[in-house]
């Protein structure tokens, strides 16, 4: 009886120090996918976050997730250009517009893949992110003057 003790608990303490060090690396991994705070994530970072917290809060279905994807894709190559044209000596001002157009035409895109109730939710949801735009452009302007 003893001897089977003893089989156990070394098969359960073996397990553990097999199992221990996968488990530490994927914590680890798992801290790596979030940068941390104020650091800048690469595009598909952004874009992925992006559609995390949409599939979160819409509910989208996979075939939402994967289509709103394709679209932030095709805006963040088409912004790339915009912003390599203001890099090379384009008047910044200029550019506005052209990235105003976009990201309204991003939107209009998105809202074709969604169904009503998420197309309401989602206005609610970009009128709240424009507000804590507003609300942080306000507080980095009086930290400056």
């Amino acid at each position: 009886m003893k001897s089977i003790t003893r089989l156990a608990f070394g098969a359960a303490l073996t397990a553990g120090l097999v199992l221990a060090p996968e488990a530490g690396a994927q914590s680890e991994q798992q801290g790596r996918a979030r940068p941390e705070r104020g650091q800048r994530l690469d595009p598909a970072q952004r874009i992925e976050r992006r559609v995390g917290m949409l599939t979160e809060r819409l509910q989208l279905s996979t075939t939402q997730s994967t289509q709103i994807r394709q679209i932030l894709t095709q805006e963040s190559e088409q912004m790339r250009a915009i912003f390599e044209k203001g890099q090379n000596g384009a008047d910044r001002e200029a550019l506005r517009p052209q990235v105003k157009s976009l990201r309204e035409g991003t939107d209009k895109k998105i809202d074709a893949v969604l169904t009503e109730s998420q197309r309401k939710s989602y206005a609610e949801l970009r009128e709240q992110m424009r507000q804590r735009r507003g609300e942080r452009g306000e507080r980095q302007g009086t930290r400056k003057g």
